[in-house]
């Protein structure tokens, strides 16, 4: 079937574009490459052959002399050492034809053939699993054979040129409606594609390196040779680039050859590390050596490049405790306390001290440490021990001003104990447990209760007349007092009879002393302490009342009942 001149000029036109989208798209390409070329950046160019599987192969693999050529060139952004991201065009040209099958059904009935030119924009991600092996630190490089694999997404253009002219005239019946098919579902937009694949590559040196690679790309089309309903629908097309390419690693101006452009490289004429902005660092801790006061051990950089083990800001070769962390104050030792005097030689480590008493404590400046001073907050003398004098119960007192030398008192109390903390000091304090009054000898005073059974006693003792018997009246009374005594057992009780002026003076005297005694007797009974009562009788010689009347002479017919403390 001849091809008519429509088809030859539509040919001869798609030819034409695809001539000129190859030539910008490489121009577009190299020009962003250079405008983006970076130390991390790879610029290729590959050349190889391009194939196809698809309707017109017999096999799974492709017929070997179907291989047409192919050309490309990519620009490769380097992540880390193992990986990158590629942007590449290529060019390649496939073709396919009945002729090569075996089988007569295809090669004598058919007699399809097809050339397509083939344009693609691809995005791959590259794993180099050996490529640290390429750099062993930051300043060597070392030639390496590495393999890599690579997968991606891109865009092809695919411009078909099936040829259906050689078919027998007896198939035209046939194939006639599908082949129409196939020429109107030509693509004429860019087509998804899929690149993968596996490639070697070996450095020619730090900036060059020539690769081998096998690419296959599964299209999204049935239409890379331009036949699907005449051929097998049922079947995706797939074509193959293979080939070398030479790539380079491109960046800015690098004299000394470190990786480092010379405008940032500290060192542009000297090899050295980018840690070290470009100049030698032979220990590798990012300060250059001409700065490194240490340059041959890793440091840190607000030690000058020392080492600094303990991370305490003391450089080792200072640090008198270097995998301890310390203070400057102490050259890099602990000093827990704080006094500036290291743990190691402190006798008193937890206690902020003197470098005088290796590191203990004296909190009266006297010389003398707190643990032997017997008046720490006082200075004193090495002849009383820390004390400014003598002091038998340390108290702070002297002995001479201590009214109680050998009892720990108070300043206040001029160096007597006040237990009971009622300002009377416990040698004075006839209640020393119990919060009494000054005036009361430090005991608490005497309820109003007390002192009104006092009173009505004096008025109301009753005796017998001319006698000491006492009444029965009297005994509630004397109960009373009794248990005044043995509630407040501080107190003393005096006990004075009293007579009117009637009678001789003598036989008055003796029968006040008998009154007074009667009680006396009468509460020891009731339990009350002797020892702490005492009795006696005036006679009429402490009248309270006129003993011409009878009303006054009745006042002073009375014992009376005094408490008071010694």
């Amino acid at each position: 079937m001849d091809r008519t001149i429509e088809e030859q000029l539509s040919v001869g036109f798609k030819s034409r574009i695809m001539r000129r989208s190859i030539y910008g798209t490489f121009c577009l390409l190299f020009f962003t490459f250079m405008l983006s070329a970076q130390p991390r950046i790879d610029l290729g160019f590959a050349v190889g052959g391009s194939n196809y599987l698809g309707d017109l192969v017999e096999t799974s693999w492709p017929f070997l002399k179907e291989t047409n050529p192919m050309f490309g060139m990519w620009s490769t952004y380097r992540i880390g050492k193992t990986g990158g991201l590629r942007l590449g065009a290529a060019y390649g040209k496939v073709s396919g034809d009945d002729q090569n099958f075996s089988d007569p059904v295809y090669s004598e009935n058919r007699r399809f053939r097809f050339t397509t030119d083939l344009l693609e924009l691809s995005l791959v991600g590259v794993w180099e699993p050996f490529g640290k092996r390429r750099y062993p630190s930051e300043v060597e490089f070392k030639k390496i054979f590495s393999p890599y694999i690579f997968g991606g997404i891109g865009v092809v253009r695919v411009m078909a040129d099936p040829d259906f002219s050689d078919m027998p005239t007896n198939q035209e019946a046939r194939y006639r409606e599908r082949i129409q098919t196939d020429k109107r579902d030509l693509p004429e937009n860019l087509i998804p594609t899929f690149p993968m694949g596996v490639g070697f590559k070996q450095d020619l040196s730090k900036r060059s390196v020539i690769s081998v690679e096998l690419g296959f790309r599964k299209a999204m089309t049935d239409y890379i040779d331009g036949i699907s309903e005449a051929g097998n629908p049922g079947s995706g097309d797939w074509y193959v680039f293979g080939g070398t390419s030479l790539s380079f690693r491109i960046g800015e101006k690098d004299s000394d050859d470190d990786g480092i452009p010379d405008k940032e490289d500290a060192c542009p004429v000297e090899p050295g590390n980018l840690s070290a902005r470009g100049c030698p660092d032979q220990d590798g801790d990012g300060i250059e050596d001409l700065e490194d006061i240490c340059p041959g051990i890793p440091g840190v950089y607000e030690l000058s490049g020392c080492p600094d083990s303990d991370g305490d800001k003391v450089a080792d070769r200072f640090d008198l405790c270097p995998d301890v962390p310390g203070k400057e104050s102490t050259q890099g030792c602990p000093d827990l306390d704080g006094d500036g005097f290291r743990d190691d030689l402190d006798e008193c480590p937890g206690e902020a001290g003197t470098k005088l008493l290796l590191g203990c404590p004296d909190c009266d400046g006297d010389g003398i440490g707190n643990a032997s001073d017997e008046c720490p907050t006082v200075a004193g003398t090495f002849e009383f021990n820390g004390c400014p004098f003598a002091d038998a119960d340390k108290d702070g007192v002297p002995d001479e001003d201590d009214r109680c030398p050998e009892v720990a008192g108070t300043v206040y109390n001029d160096g007597c104990p006040d237990t009971d903390n009622d300002w009377v000091v416990d040698i004075d304090d006839r209640c020393p447990e119990t919060p009494g009054l000054r005036s009361n000898a430090g005991c608490p005073p005497l309820p109003e209760e007390a002192k009104t059974i006092l009173e009505f006693a004096t008025r109301n003792i009753k005796f017998e007349t001319g006698s000491a018997k006492l009444k029965q009246a009297s005994l509630k009374t004397l109960d009373e007092i009794a248990g005044i005594m043995e509630e407040y057992d501080y107190y003393q009780l005096t006990i004075s009879g009293h007579t009117d002026s009637r009678g001789k003076d003598a036989l008055n005297l003796k029968l006040s002393k008998e009154r007074a005694e009667a009680c006396f007797d009468y509460l020891v009974k009731q339990g009350v302490d002797p020892e702490r009562m005492i009795h006696d009788g005036f006679g009429e010689t402490q009248p309270i009342g006129d003993n011409r009347t009878a009303a006054g002479r009745q006042k002073n017919r009375r014992v009376t009942f005094d408490l008071s403390i010694e």
